[in-house]
């Protein structure tokens, strides 16, 4: 089950494991966590083979939705990039290659017995931190704007315990810096 790090809410210690409090602060992140219980649910009472994924901050080319599509079409449509939020808050960004690549680990090697599994990198970067790489690599110079407003619902900083699926055999193969730039390349040919 494709579930989602929403389920955790805004977590108290980072890395957050699998083992955290679930504290859904979102419609979104109760849905995915009642559908955990419902693949939980059906592991125990039948014996149905179950996972739940618990997706950090997936990205890719092809993405036209999210906070990287986003400052992508600013950098090339405002003067001035306005972002909400202090750009201090954090997310854990894991590129759909590794992401397949996890899901396949889990799938090879897991227990599948209703399982939780943190699907990220273990790694954080800020949201002013990502614009920059963007507009870095982008080549573009814009004034960057946060307005200081936390949009409710939204957690402050995520980064995923994935000592699980290590153990499973998953490691990172795309670094921020390299899917960003594929991702960048990807936009600018899809918008000229």
């Amino acid at each position: 089950y494709l579930s989602s790090a929403s389920v955790y809410g805004n977590p108290k210690e980072l890395p957050v494991s699998e083992n955290a409090k679930i504290n859904p602060i979102s419609p979104y992140g109760y849905h995915k966590y009642i559908g955990e219980m419902i693949c939980d649910e059906f592991s125990k009472l039948y014996g149905i083979h179950t996972a739940s994924l618990r997706i950090f901050s997936a990205y890719g080319n092809g993405l036209r939705k999210q906070v990287i599509y986003d400052i992508c079409k600013k950098a090339i449509s405002s003067e001035i990039i306005h972002m909400k939020g202090t750009g201090k808050e954090s997310r854990d960004f894991i590129h759909i290659e590794d992401l397949s690549q996890a899901i396949f680990h889990i799938y090879k090697s897991g227990k599948m017995e209703g399982d939780f599994y943190n699907i990220g990198t273990g790694e954080e970067i800020t949201i002013q931190e990502l614009v920059l790489l963007i507009l870095k690599i982008a080549a573009v110079k814009k004034e960057i704007n946060f307005t200081n407003v936390i949009h409710q619902g939204s957690p402050l900083n995520w980064r995923a315990d994935i000592s699980k699926i290590k153990n499973l055999g998953f490691r990172k193969t795309i670094s921020i810096e390299s899917g960003i730039r594929s991702y960048v390349n990807w936009f600018q040919g899809s918008v000229s």
